[in-house]
C-alpha cells in the first residue's frame, strides 16, 4: 500500500509511453520523474532492510541461549506492559518466568501466569507441559503457558489443552515480535 501511487504513476507513464509516437523525447522529458520515482524506492526499501535488521527476529531468539531467551521475554513483556518477574535459575520448579495481566482496574485484580521457556532446536514434547502444570501450583498461578522457538508435539499439545496450558509456537512468536519488536539494543545483542 506504500507504493501504490509510484506504482500507479509507473503504470501510467508505461501506457503514455507506448501509445506516444515520439517517445524518445517524451522519455528525455520525463527521465528525471523516473529517476526520481526509483530512487525513491531504492531507498524505501533500504530504510526497511535497516529496520529489519535493529530488530530481534525468530533467528536471533534461534541463536540465543536458554537464559538469554528468558532474558527476552522478560524485556518483551515488560515492553508490552505486563509485569513479569525471572524465576530463580535452576532451581525454578519448571517456570521460568511469572507474569501478571491485568484482568479489572476496578478491583485491581491479575491473573498470575507462569510461564515455561524452551529454546529448542527439535520439538517440544509432553515433559514440558507436565514441568509447566506442576509450576503453575507451586507458583500459585492461575494460568500456564509454554513459549518455544520451535513447534510442538501432538501429544504435548493434547496435554496442554487438557491442563489449560496456553502455548505459543514459532508461528505465534513471529506474530508476537511484528506487533511488538524489540530492539537488538534492548536486549545487547
Amino acid at each position: 500500500m506504500k507504493y501504490f501511487k509510484l506504482i500507479i504513476l509507473f503504470i501510467f507513464l508505461g501506457g503514455a509511453i507506448r501509445f506516444y509516437r515520439d517517445w524518445p523525447i517524451f522519455m528525455l522529458a520525463f527521465s528525471p520523474i523516473l529517476a526520481l520515482i526509483i530512487l525513491t524506492l531504492q531507498n524505501s526499501f533500504i530504510e526497511e532492510k535497516r529496520s529489519v535488521k535493529d530488530e530481534v527476529s525468530i533467528f536471533d531468539i534461534d541463536k540465543m541461549e536458554g537464559l538469554e531467551f528468558e532474558e527476552f521475554l522478560f524485556t518483551f513483556f515488560n515492553k508490552k506492559g505486563v509485569k513479569t518477574e525471572i524465576t530463580q535459575g535452576s532451581r525454578d520448579q519448571g517456570g521460568d518466568l511469572i507474569i501478571r495481566k491485568k484482568k479489572s482496574d476496578l478491583f485491581n485484580l491479575s491473573k498470575r501466569i507462569v510461564v515455561q521457556v524452551k529454546r529448542y532446536s527439535g520439538k517440544v514434547g509432553n515433559s514440558a507441559v507436565q514441568e509447566v502444570v506442576a509450576a503453575k501450583a507451586y507458583y500459585n498461578c492461575s494460568h500456564a503457558m509454554i513459549i518455544t522457538n520451535s513447534t510442538f508435539t501432538a501429544s504435548a499439545k493434547e496435554l496442554a489443552h487438557c491442563n489449560s496450558v496456553e502455548l505459543w509456537n514459532r508461528e505465534k512468536m513471529i506474530e508476537e515480535l511484528e506487533e511488538t519488536p524489540i530492539s537488538k539494543k534492548e536486549i545487547s545483542i
